[in-house]
């Protein structure tokens, strides 16, 4: 791994006034189909405390810290993609910087985000080629993977009716035929949860990223407090929440971010949608909005409200064996119709 040590002034990164010592380690490079992103671990300084100035005429973007002097070893990287170009190291007025060298297939203009918890420079280079941005309607990666995350557990007990069985019950239970079925289809399985354990949603996506899972499917049941509540519900995360630049407001794990997939988050909850169908005569809903956990998520994510356990209608179909069979297996078939990209 390639690492930078950078020596800063500690004021520049800590307001204080002796020198300290920075370790900024280039994390690499991953292709999408329309973009390249690239991210570098900045230790213990702010990632926005980086100056970054494009070179419009040798197509560069140079980074470099805002203040102090750091000593480079690093072996440049060439070919990174067909947008990207090279990453390497060099010296700009004395300075030691960041290069990231364009190819002419790149597009002017870059998108930056900076995470936290820990530190990262998150950088999308997309191409030229504006017929490609039809490829976010397309899948990133075949679908070979799908995780599924059985919502609440431990002390968390989510929805239920007295007499019967909680959400987080009702969500394992669901998940595990869900799994019984994709196995079946040929599917790699991952579940975030095995047993009635707590896992926090930073978790929950460690664990889909860290099994290279292609769909994340969170399942859920919803509780209205009343009689009449909502069938079938689909979340997925909001778009225009992550502006260039801008800080999210969650905590991010690994170097990735949902962004790139909302297009096919929302294919993904249609395809689904499609398949459930009025299972218990009321039409499925989707939303858009900010979902904890999701932004760390490497892949398209729905979150899905299955029923509401307040309603007595909704709960006693719930609670019938040969109904949550049905369930499991129209998700199971909304999923593979989205891998075959049925669905548009």
């Amino acid at each position: 791994m390639a690492l930078l040590v950078f020596v800063l002034a500690a004021r520049a990164a800590f307001g204080q006034a002796s020198v300290g010592q920075v370790e900024v380690k280039y994390l690499g490079a991953r292709n999408y189909y329309a973009f390249t992103r690239v991210v570098f671990d900045t230790g213990n300084l702010r990632p926005d405390t980086f100056r970054m100035n494009f070179d419009p005429i040798q197509n560069q973007l140079v980074i470099y810290p805002s203040s102090g002097t750091m000593s480079l070893s690093f072996a440049p990287v060439h070919a990174v993609s067909n947008i990207v170009r090279e990453v390497s190291f060099t010296q700009v007025n004395n300075q030691p910087a960041i290069i990231i060298t364009l190819s002419s297939a790149a597009a002017s203009g870059y998108r930056v985000s900076y995470l936290s918890e820990p530190n990262r420079i998150v950088l999308d280079f997309y191409g030229s080629d504006k017929n490609q941005d039809a490829g976010f309607l397309r899948l990133i990666r075949p679908v070979r993977t799908v995780a599924i995350d059985p919502g609440h557990g431990g002390r968390f007990f989510g929805s239920f009716r007295t007499g019967g069985m909680p959400e987080k019950e009702l969500a394992m239970d669901i998940a595990l035929r869900l799994r019984k079925a994709l196995t079946a289809m040929g599917f790699r399985v991952v579940l975030t949860r095995t047993g009635d354990t707590e896992v926090s949603p930073e978790e929950r996506a460690g664990i889909a990223n860290a099994a290279r899972a292609d769909v994340f499917i969170s399942i859920h049941a919803s509780g209205s407090y009343g009689t009449t509540g909502q069938g079938p519900e689909f979340y997925t995360p909001g778009a225009g929440e992550l502006n260039a630049g801008a800080r999210p407001r969650t905590r991010m794990v690994w170097d990735e971010q949902n962004a790139p997939y909302l297009p096919d988050d929302l294919r993904l909850a249609r395809s689904l949608m499609l398949d459930m169908g009025a299972m218990n005569g009321r039409a499925p809903v989707l939303h858009q909005t900010r979902l904890a956990g999701f932004d760390g998520l490497a892949m398209p994510a729905v979150m899905v409200e299955l029923g509401d356990l307040d309603d007595p209608d909704q709960a006693q179909r719930l609670m019938d064996d040969a109904y949550r069979d049905r369930i499991a297996a129209k998700l199971a078939r909304g999923i593979e119709d989205f891998a075959r990209g049925v669905v548009k």
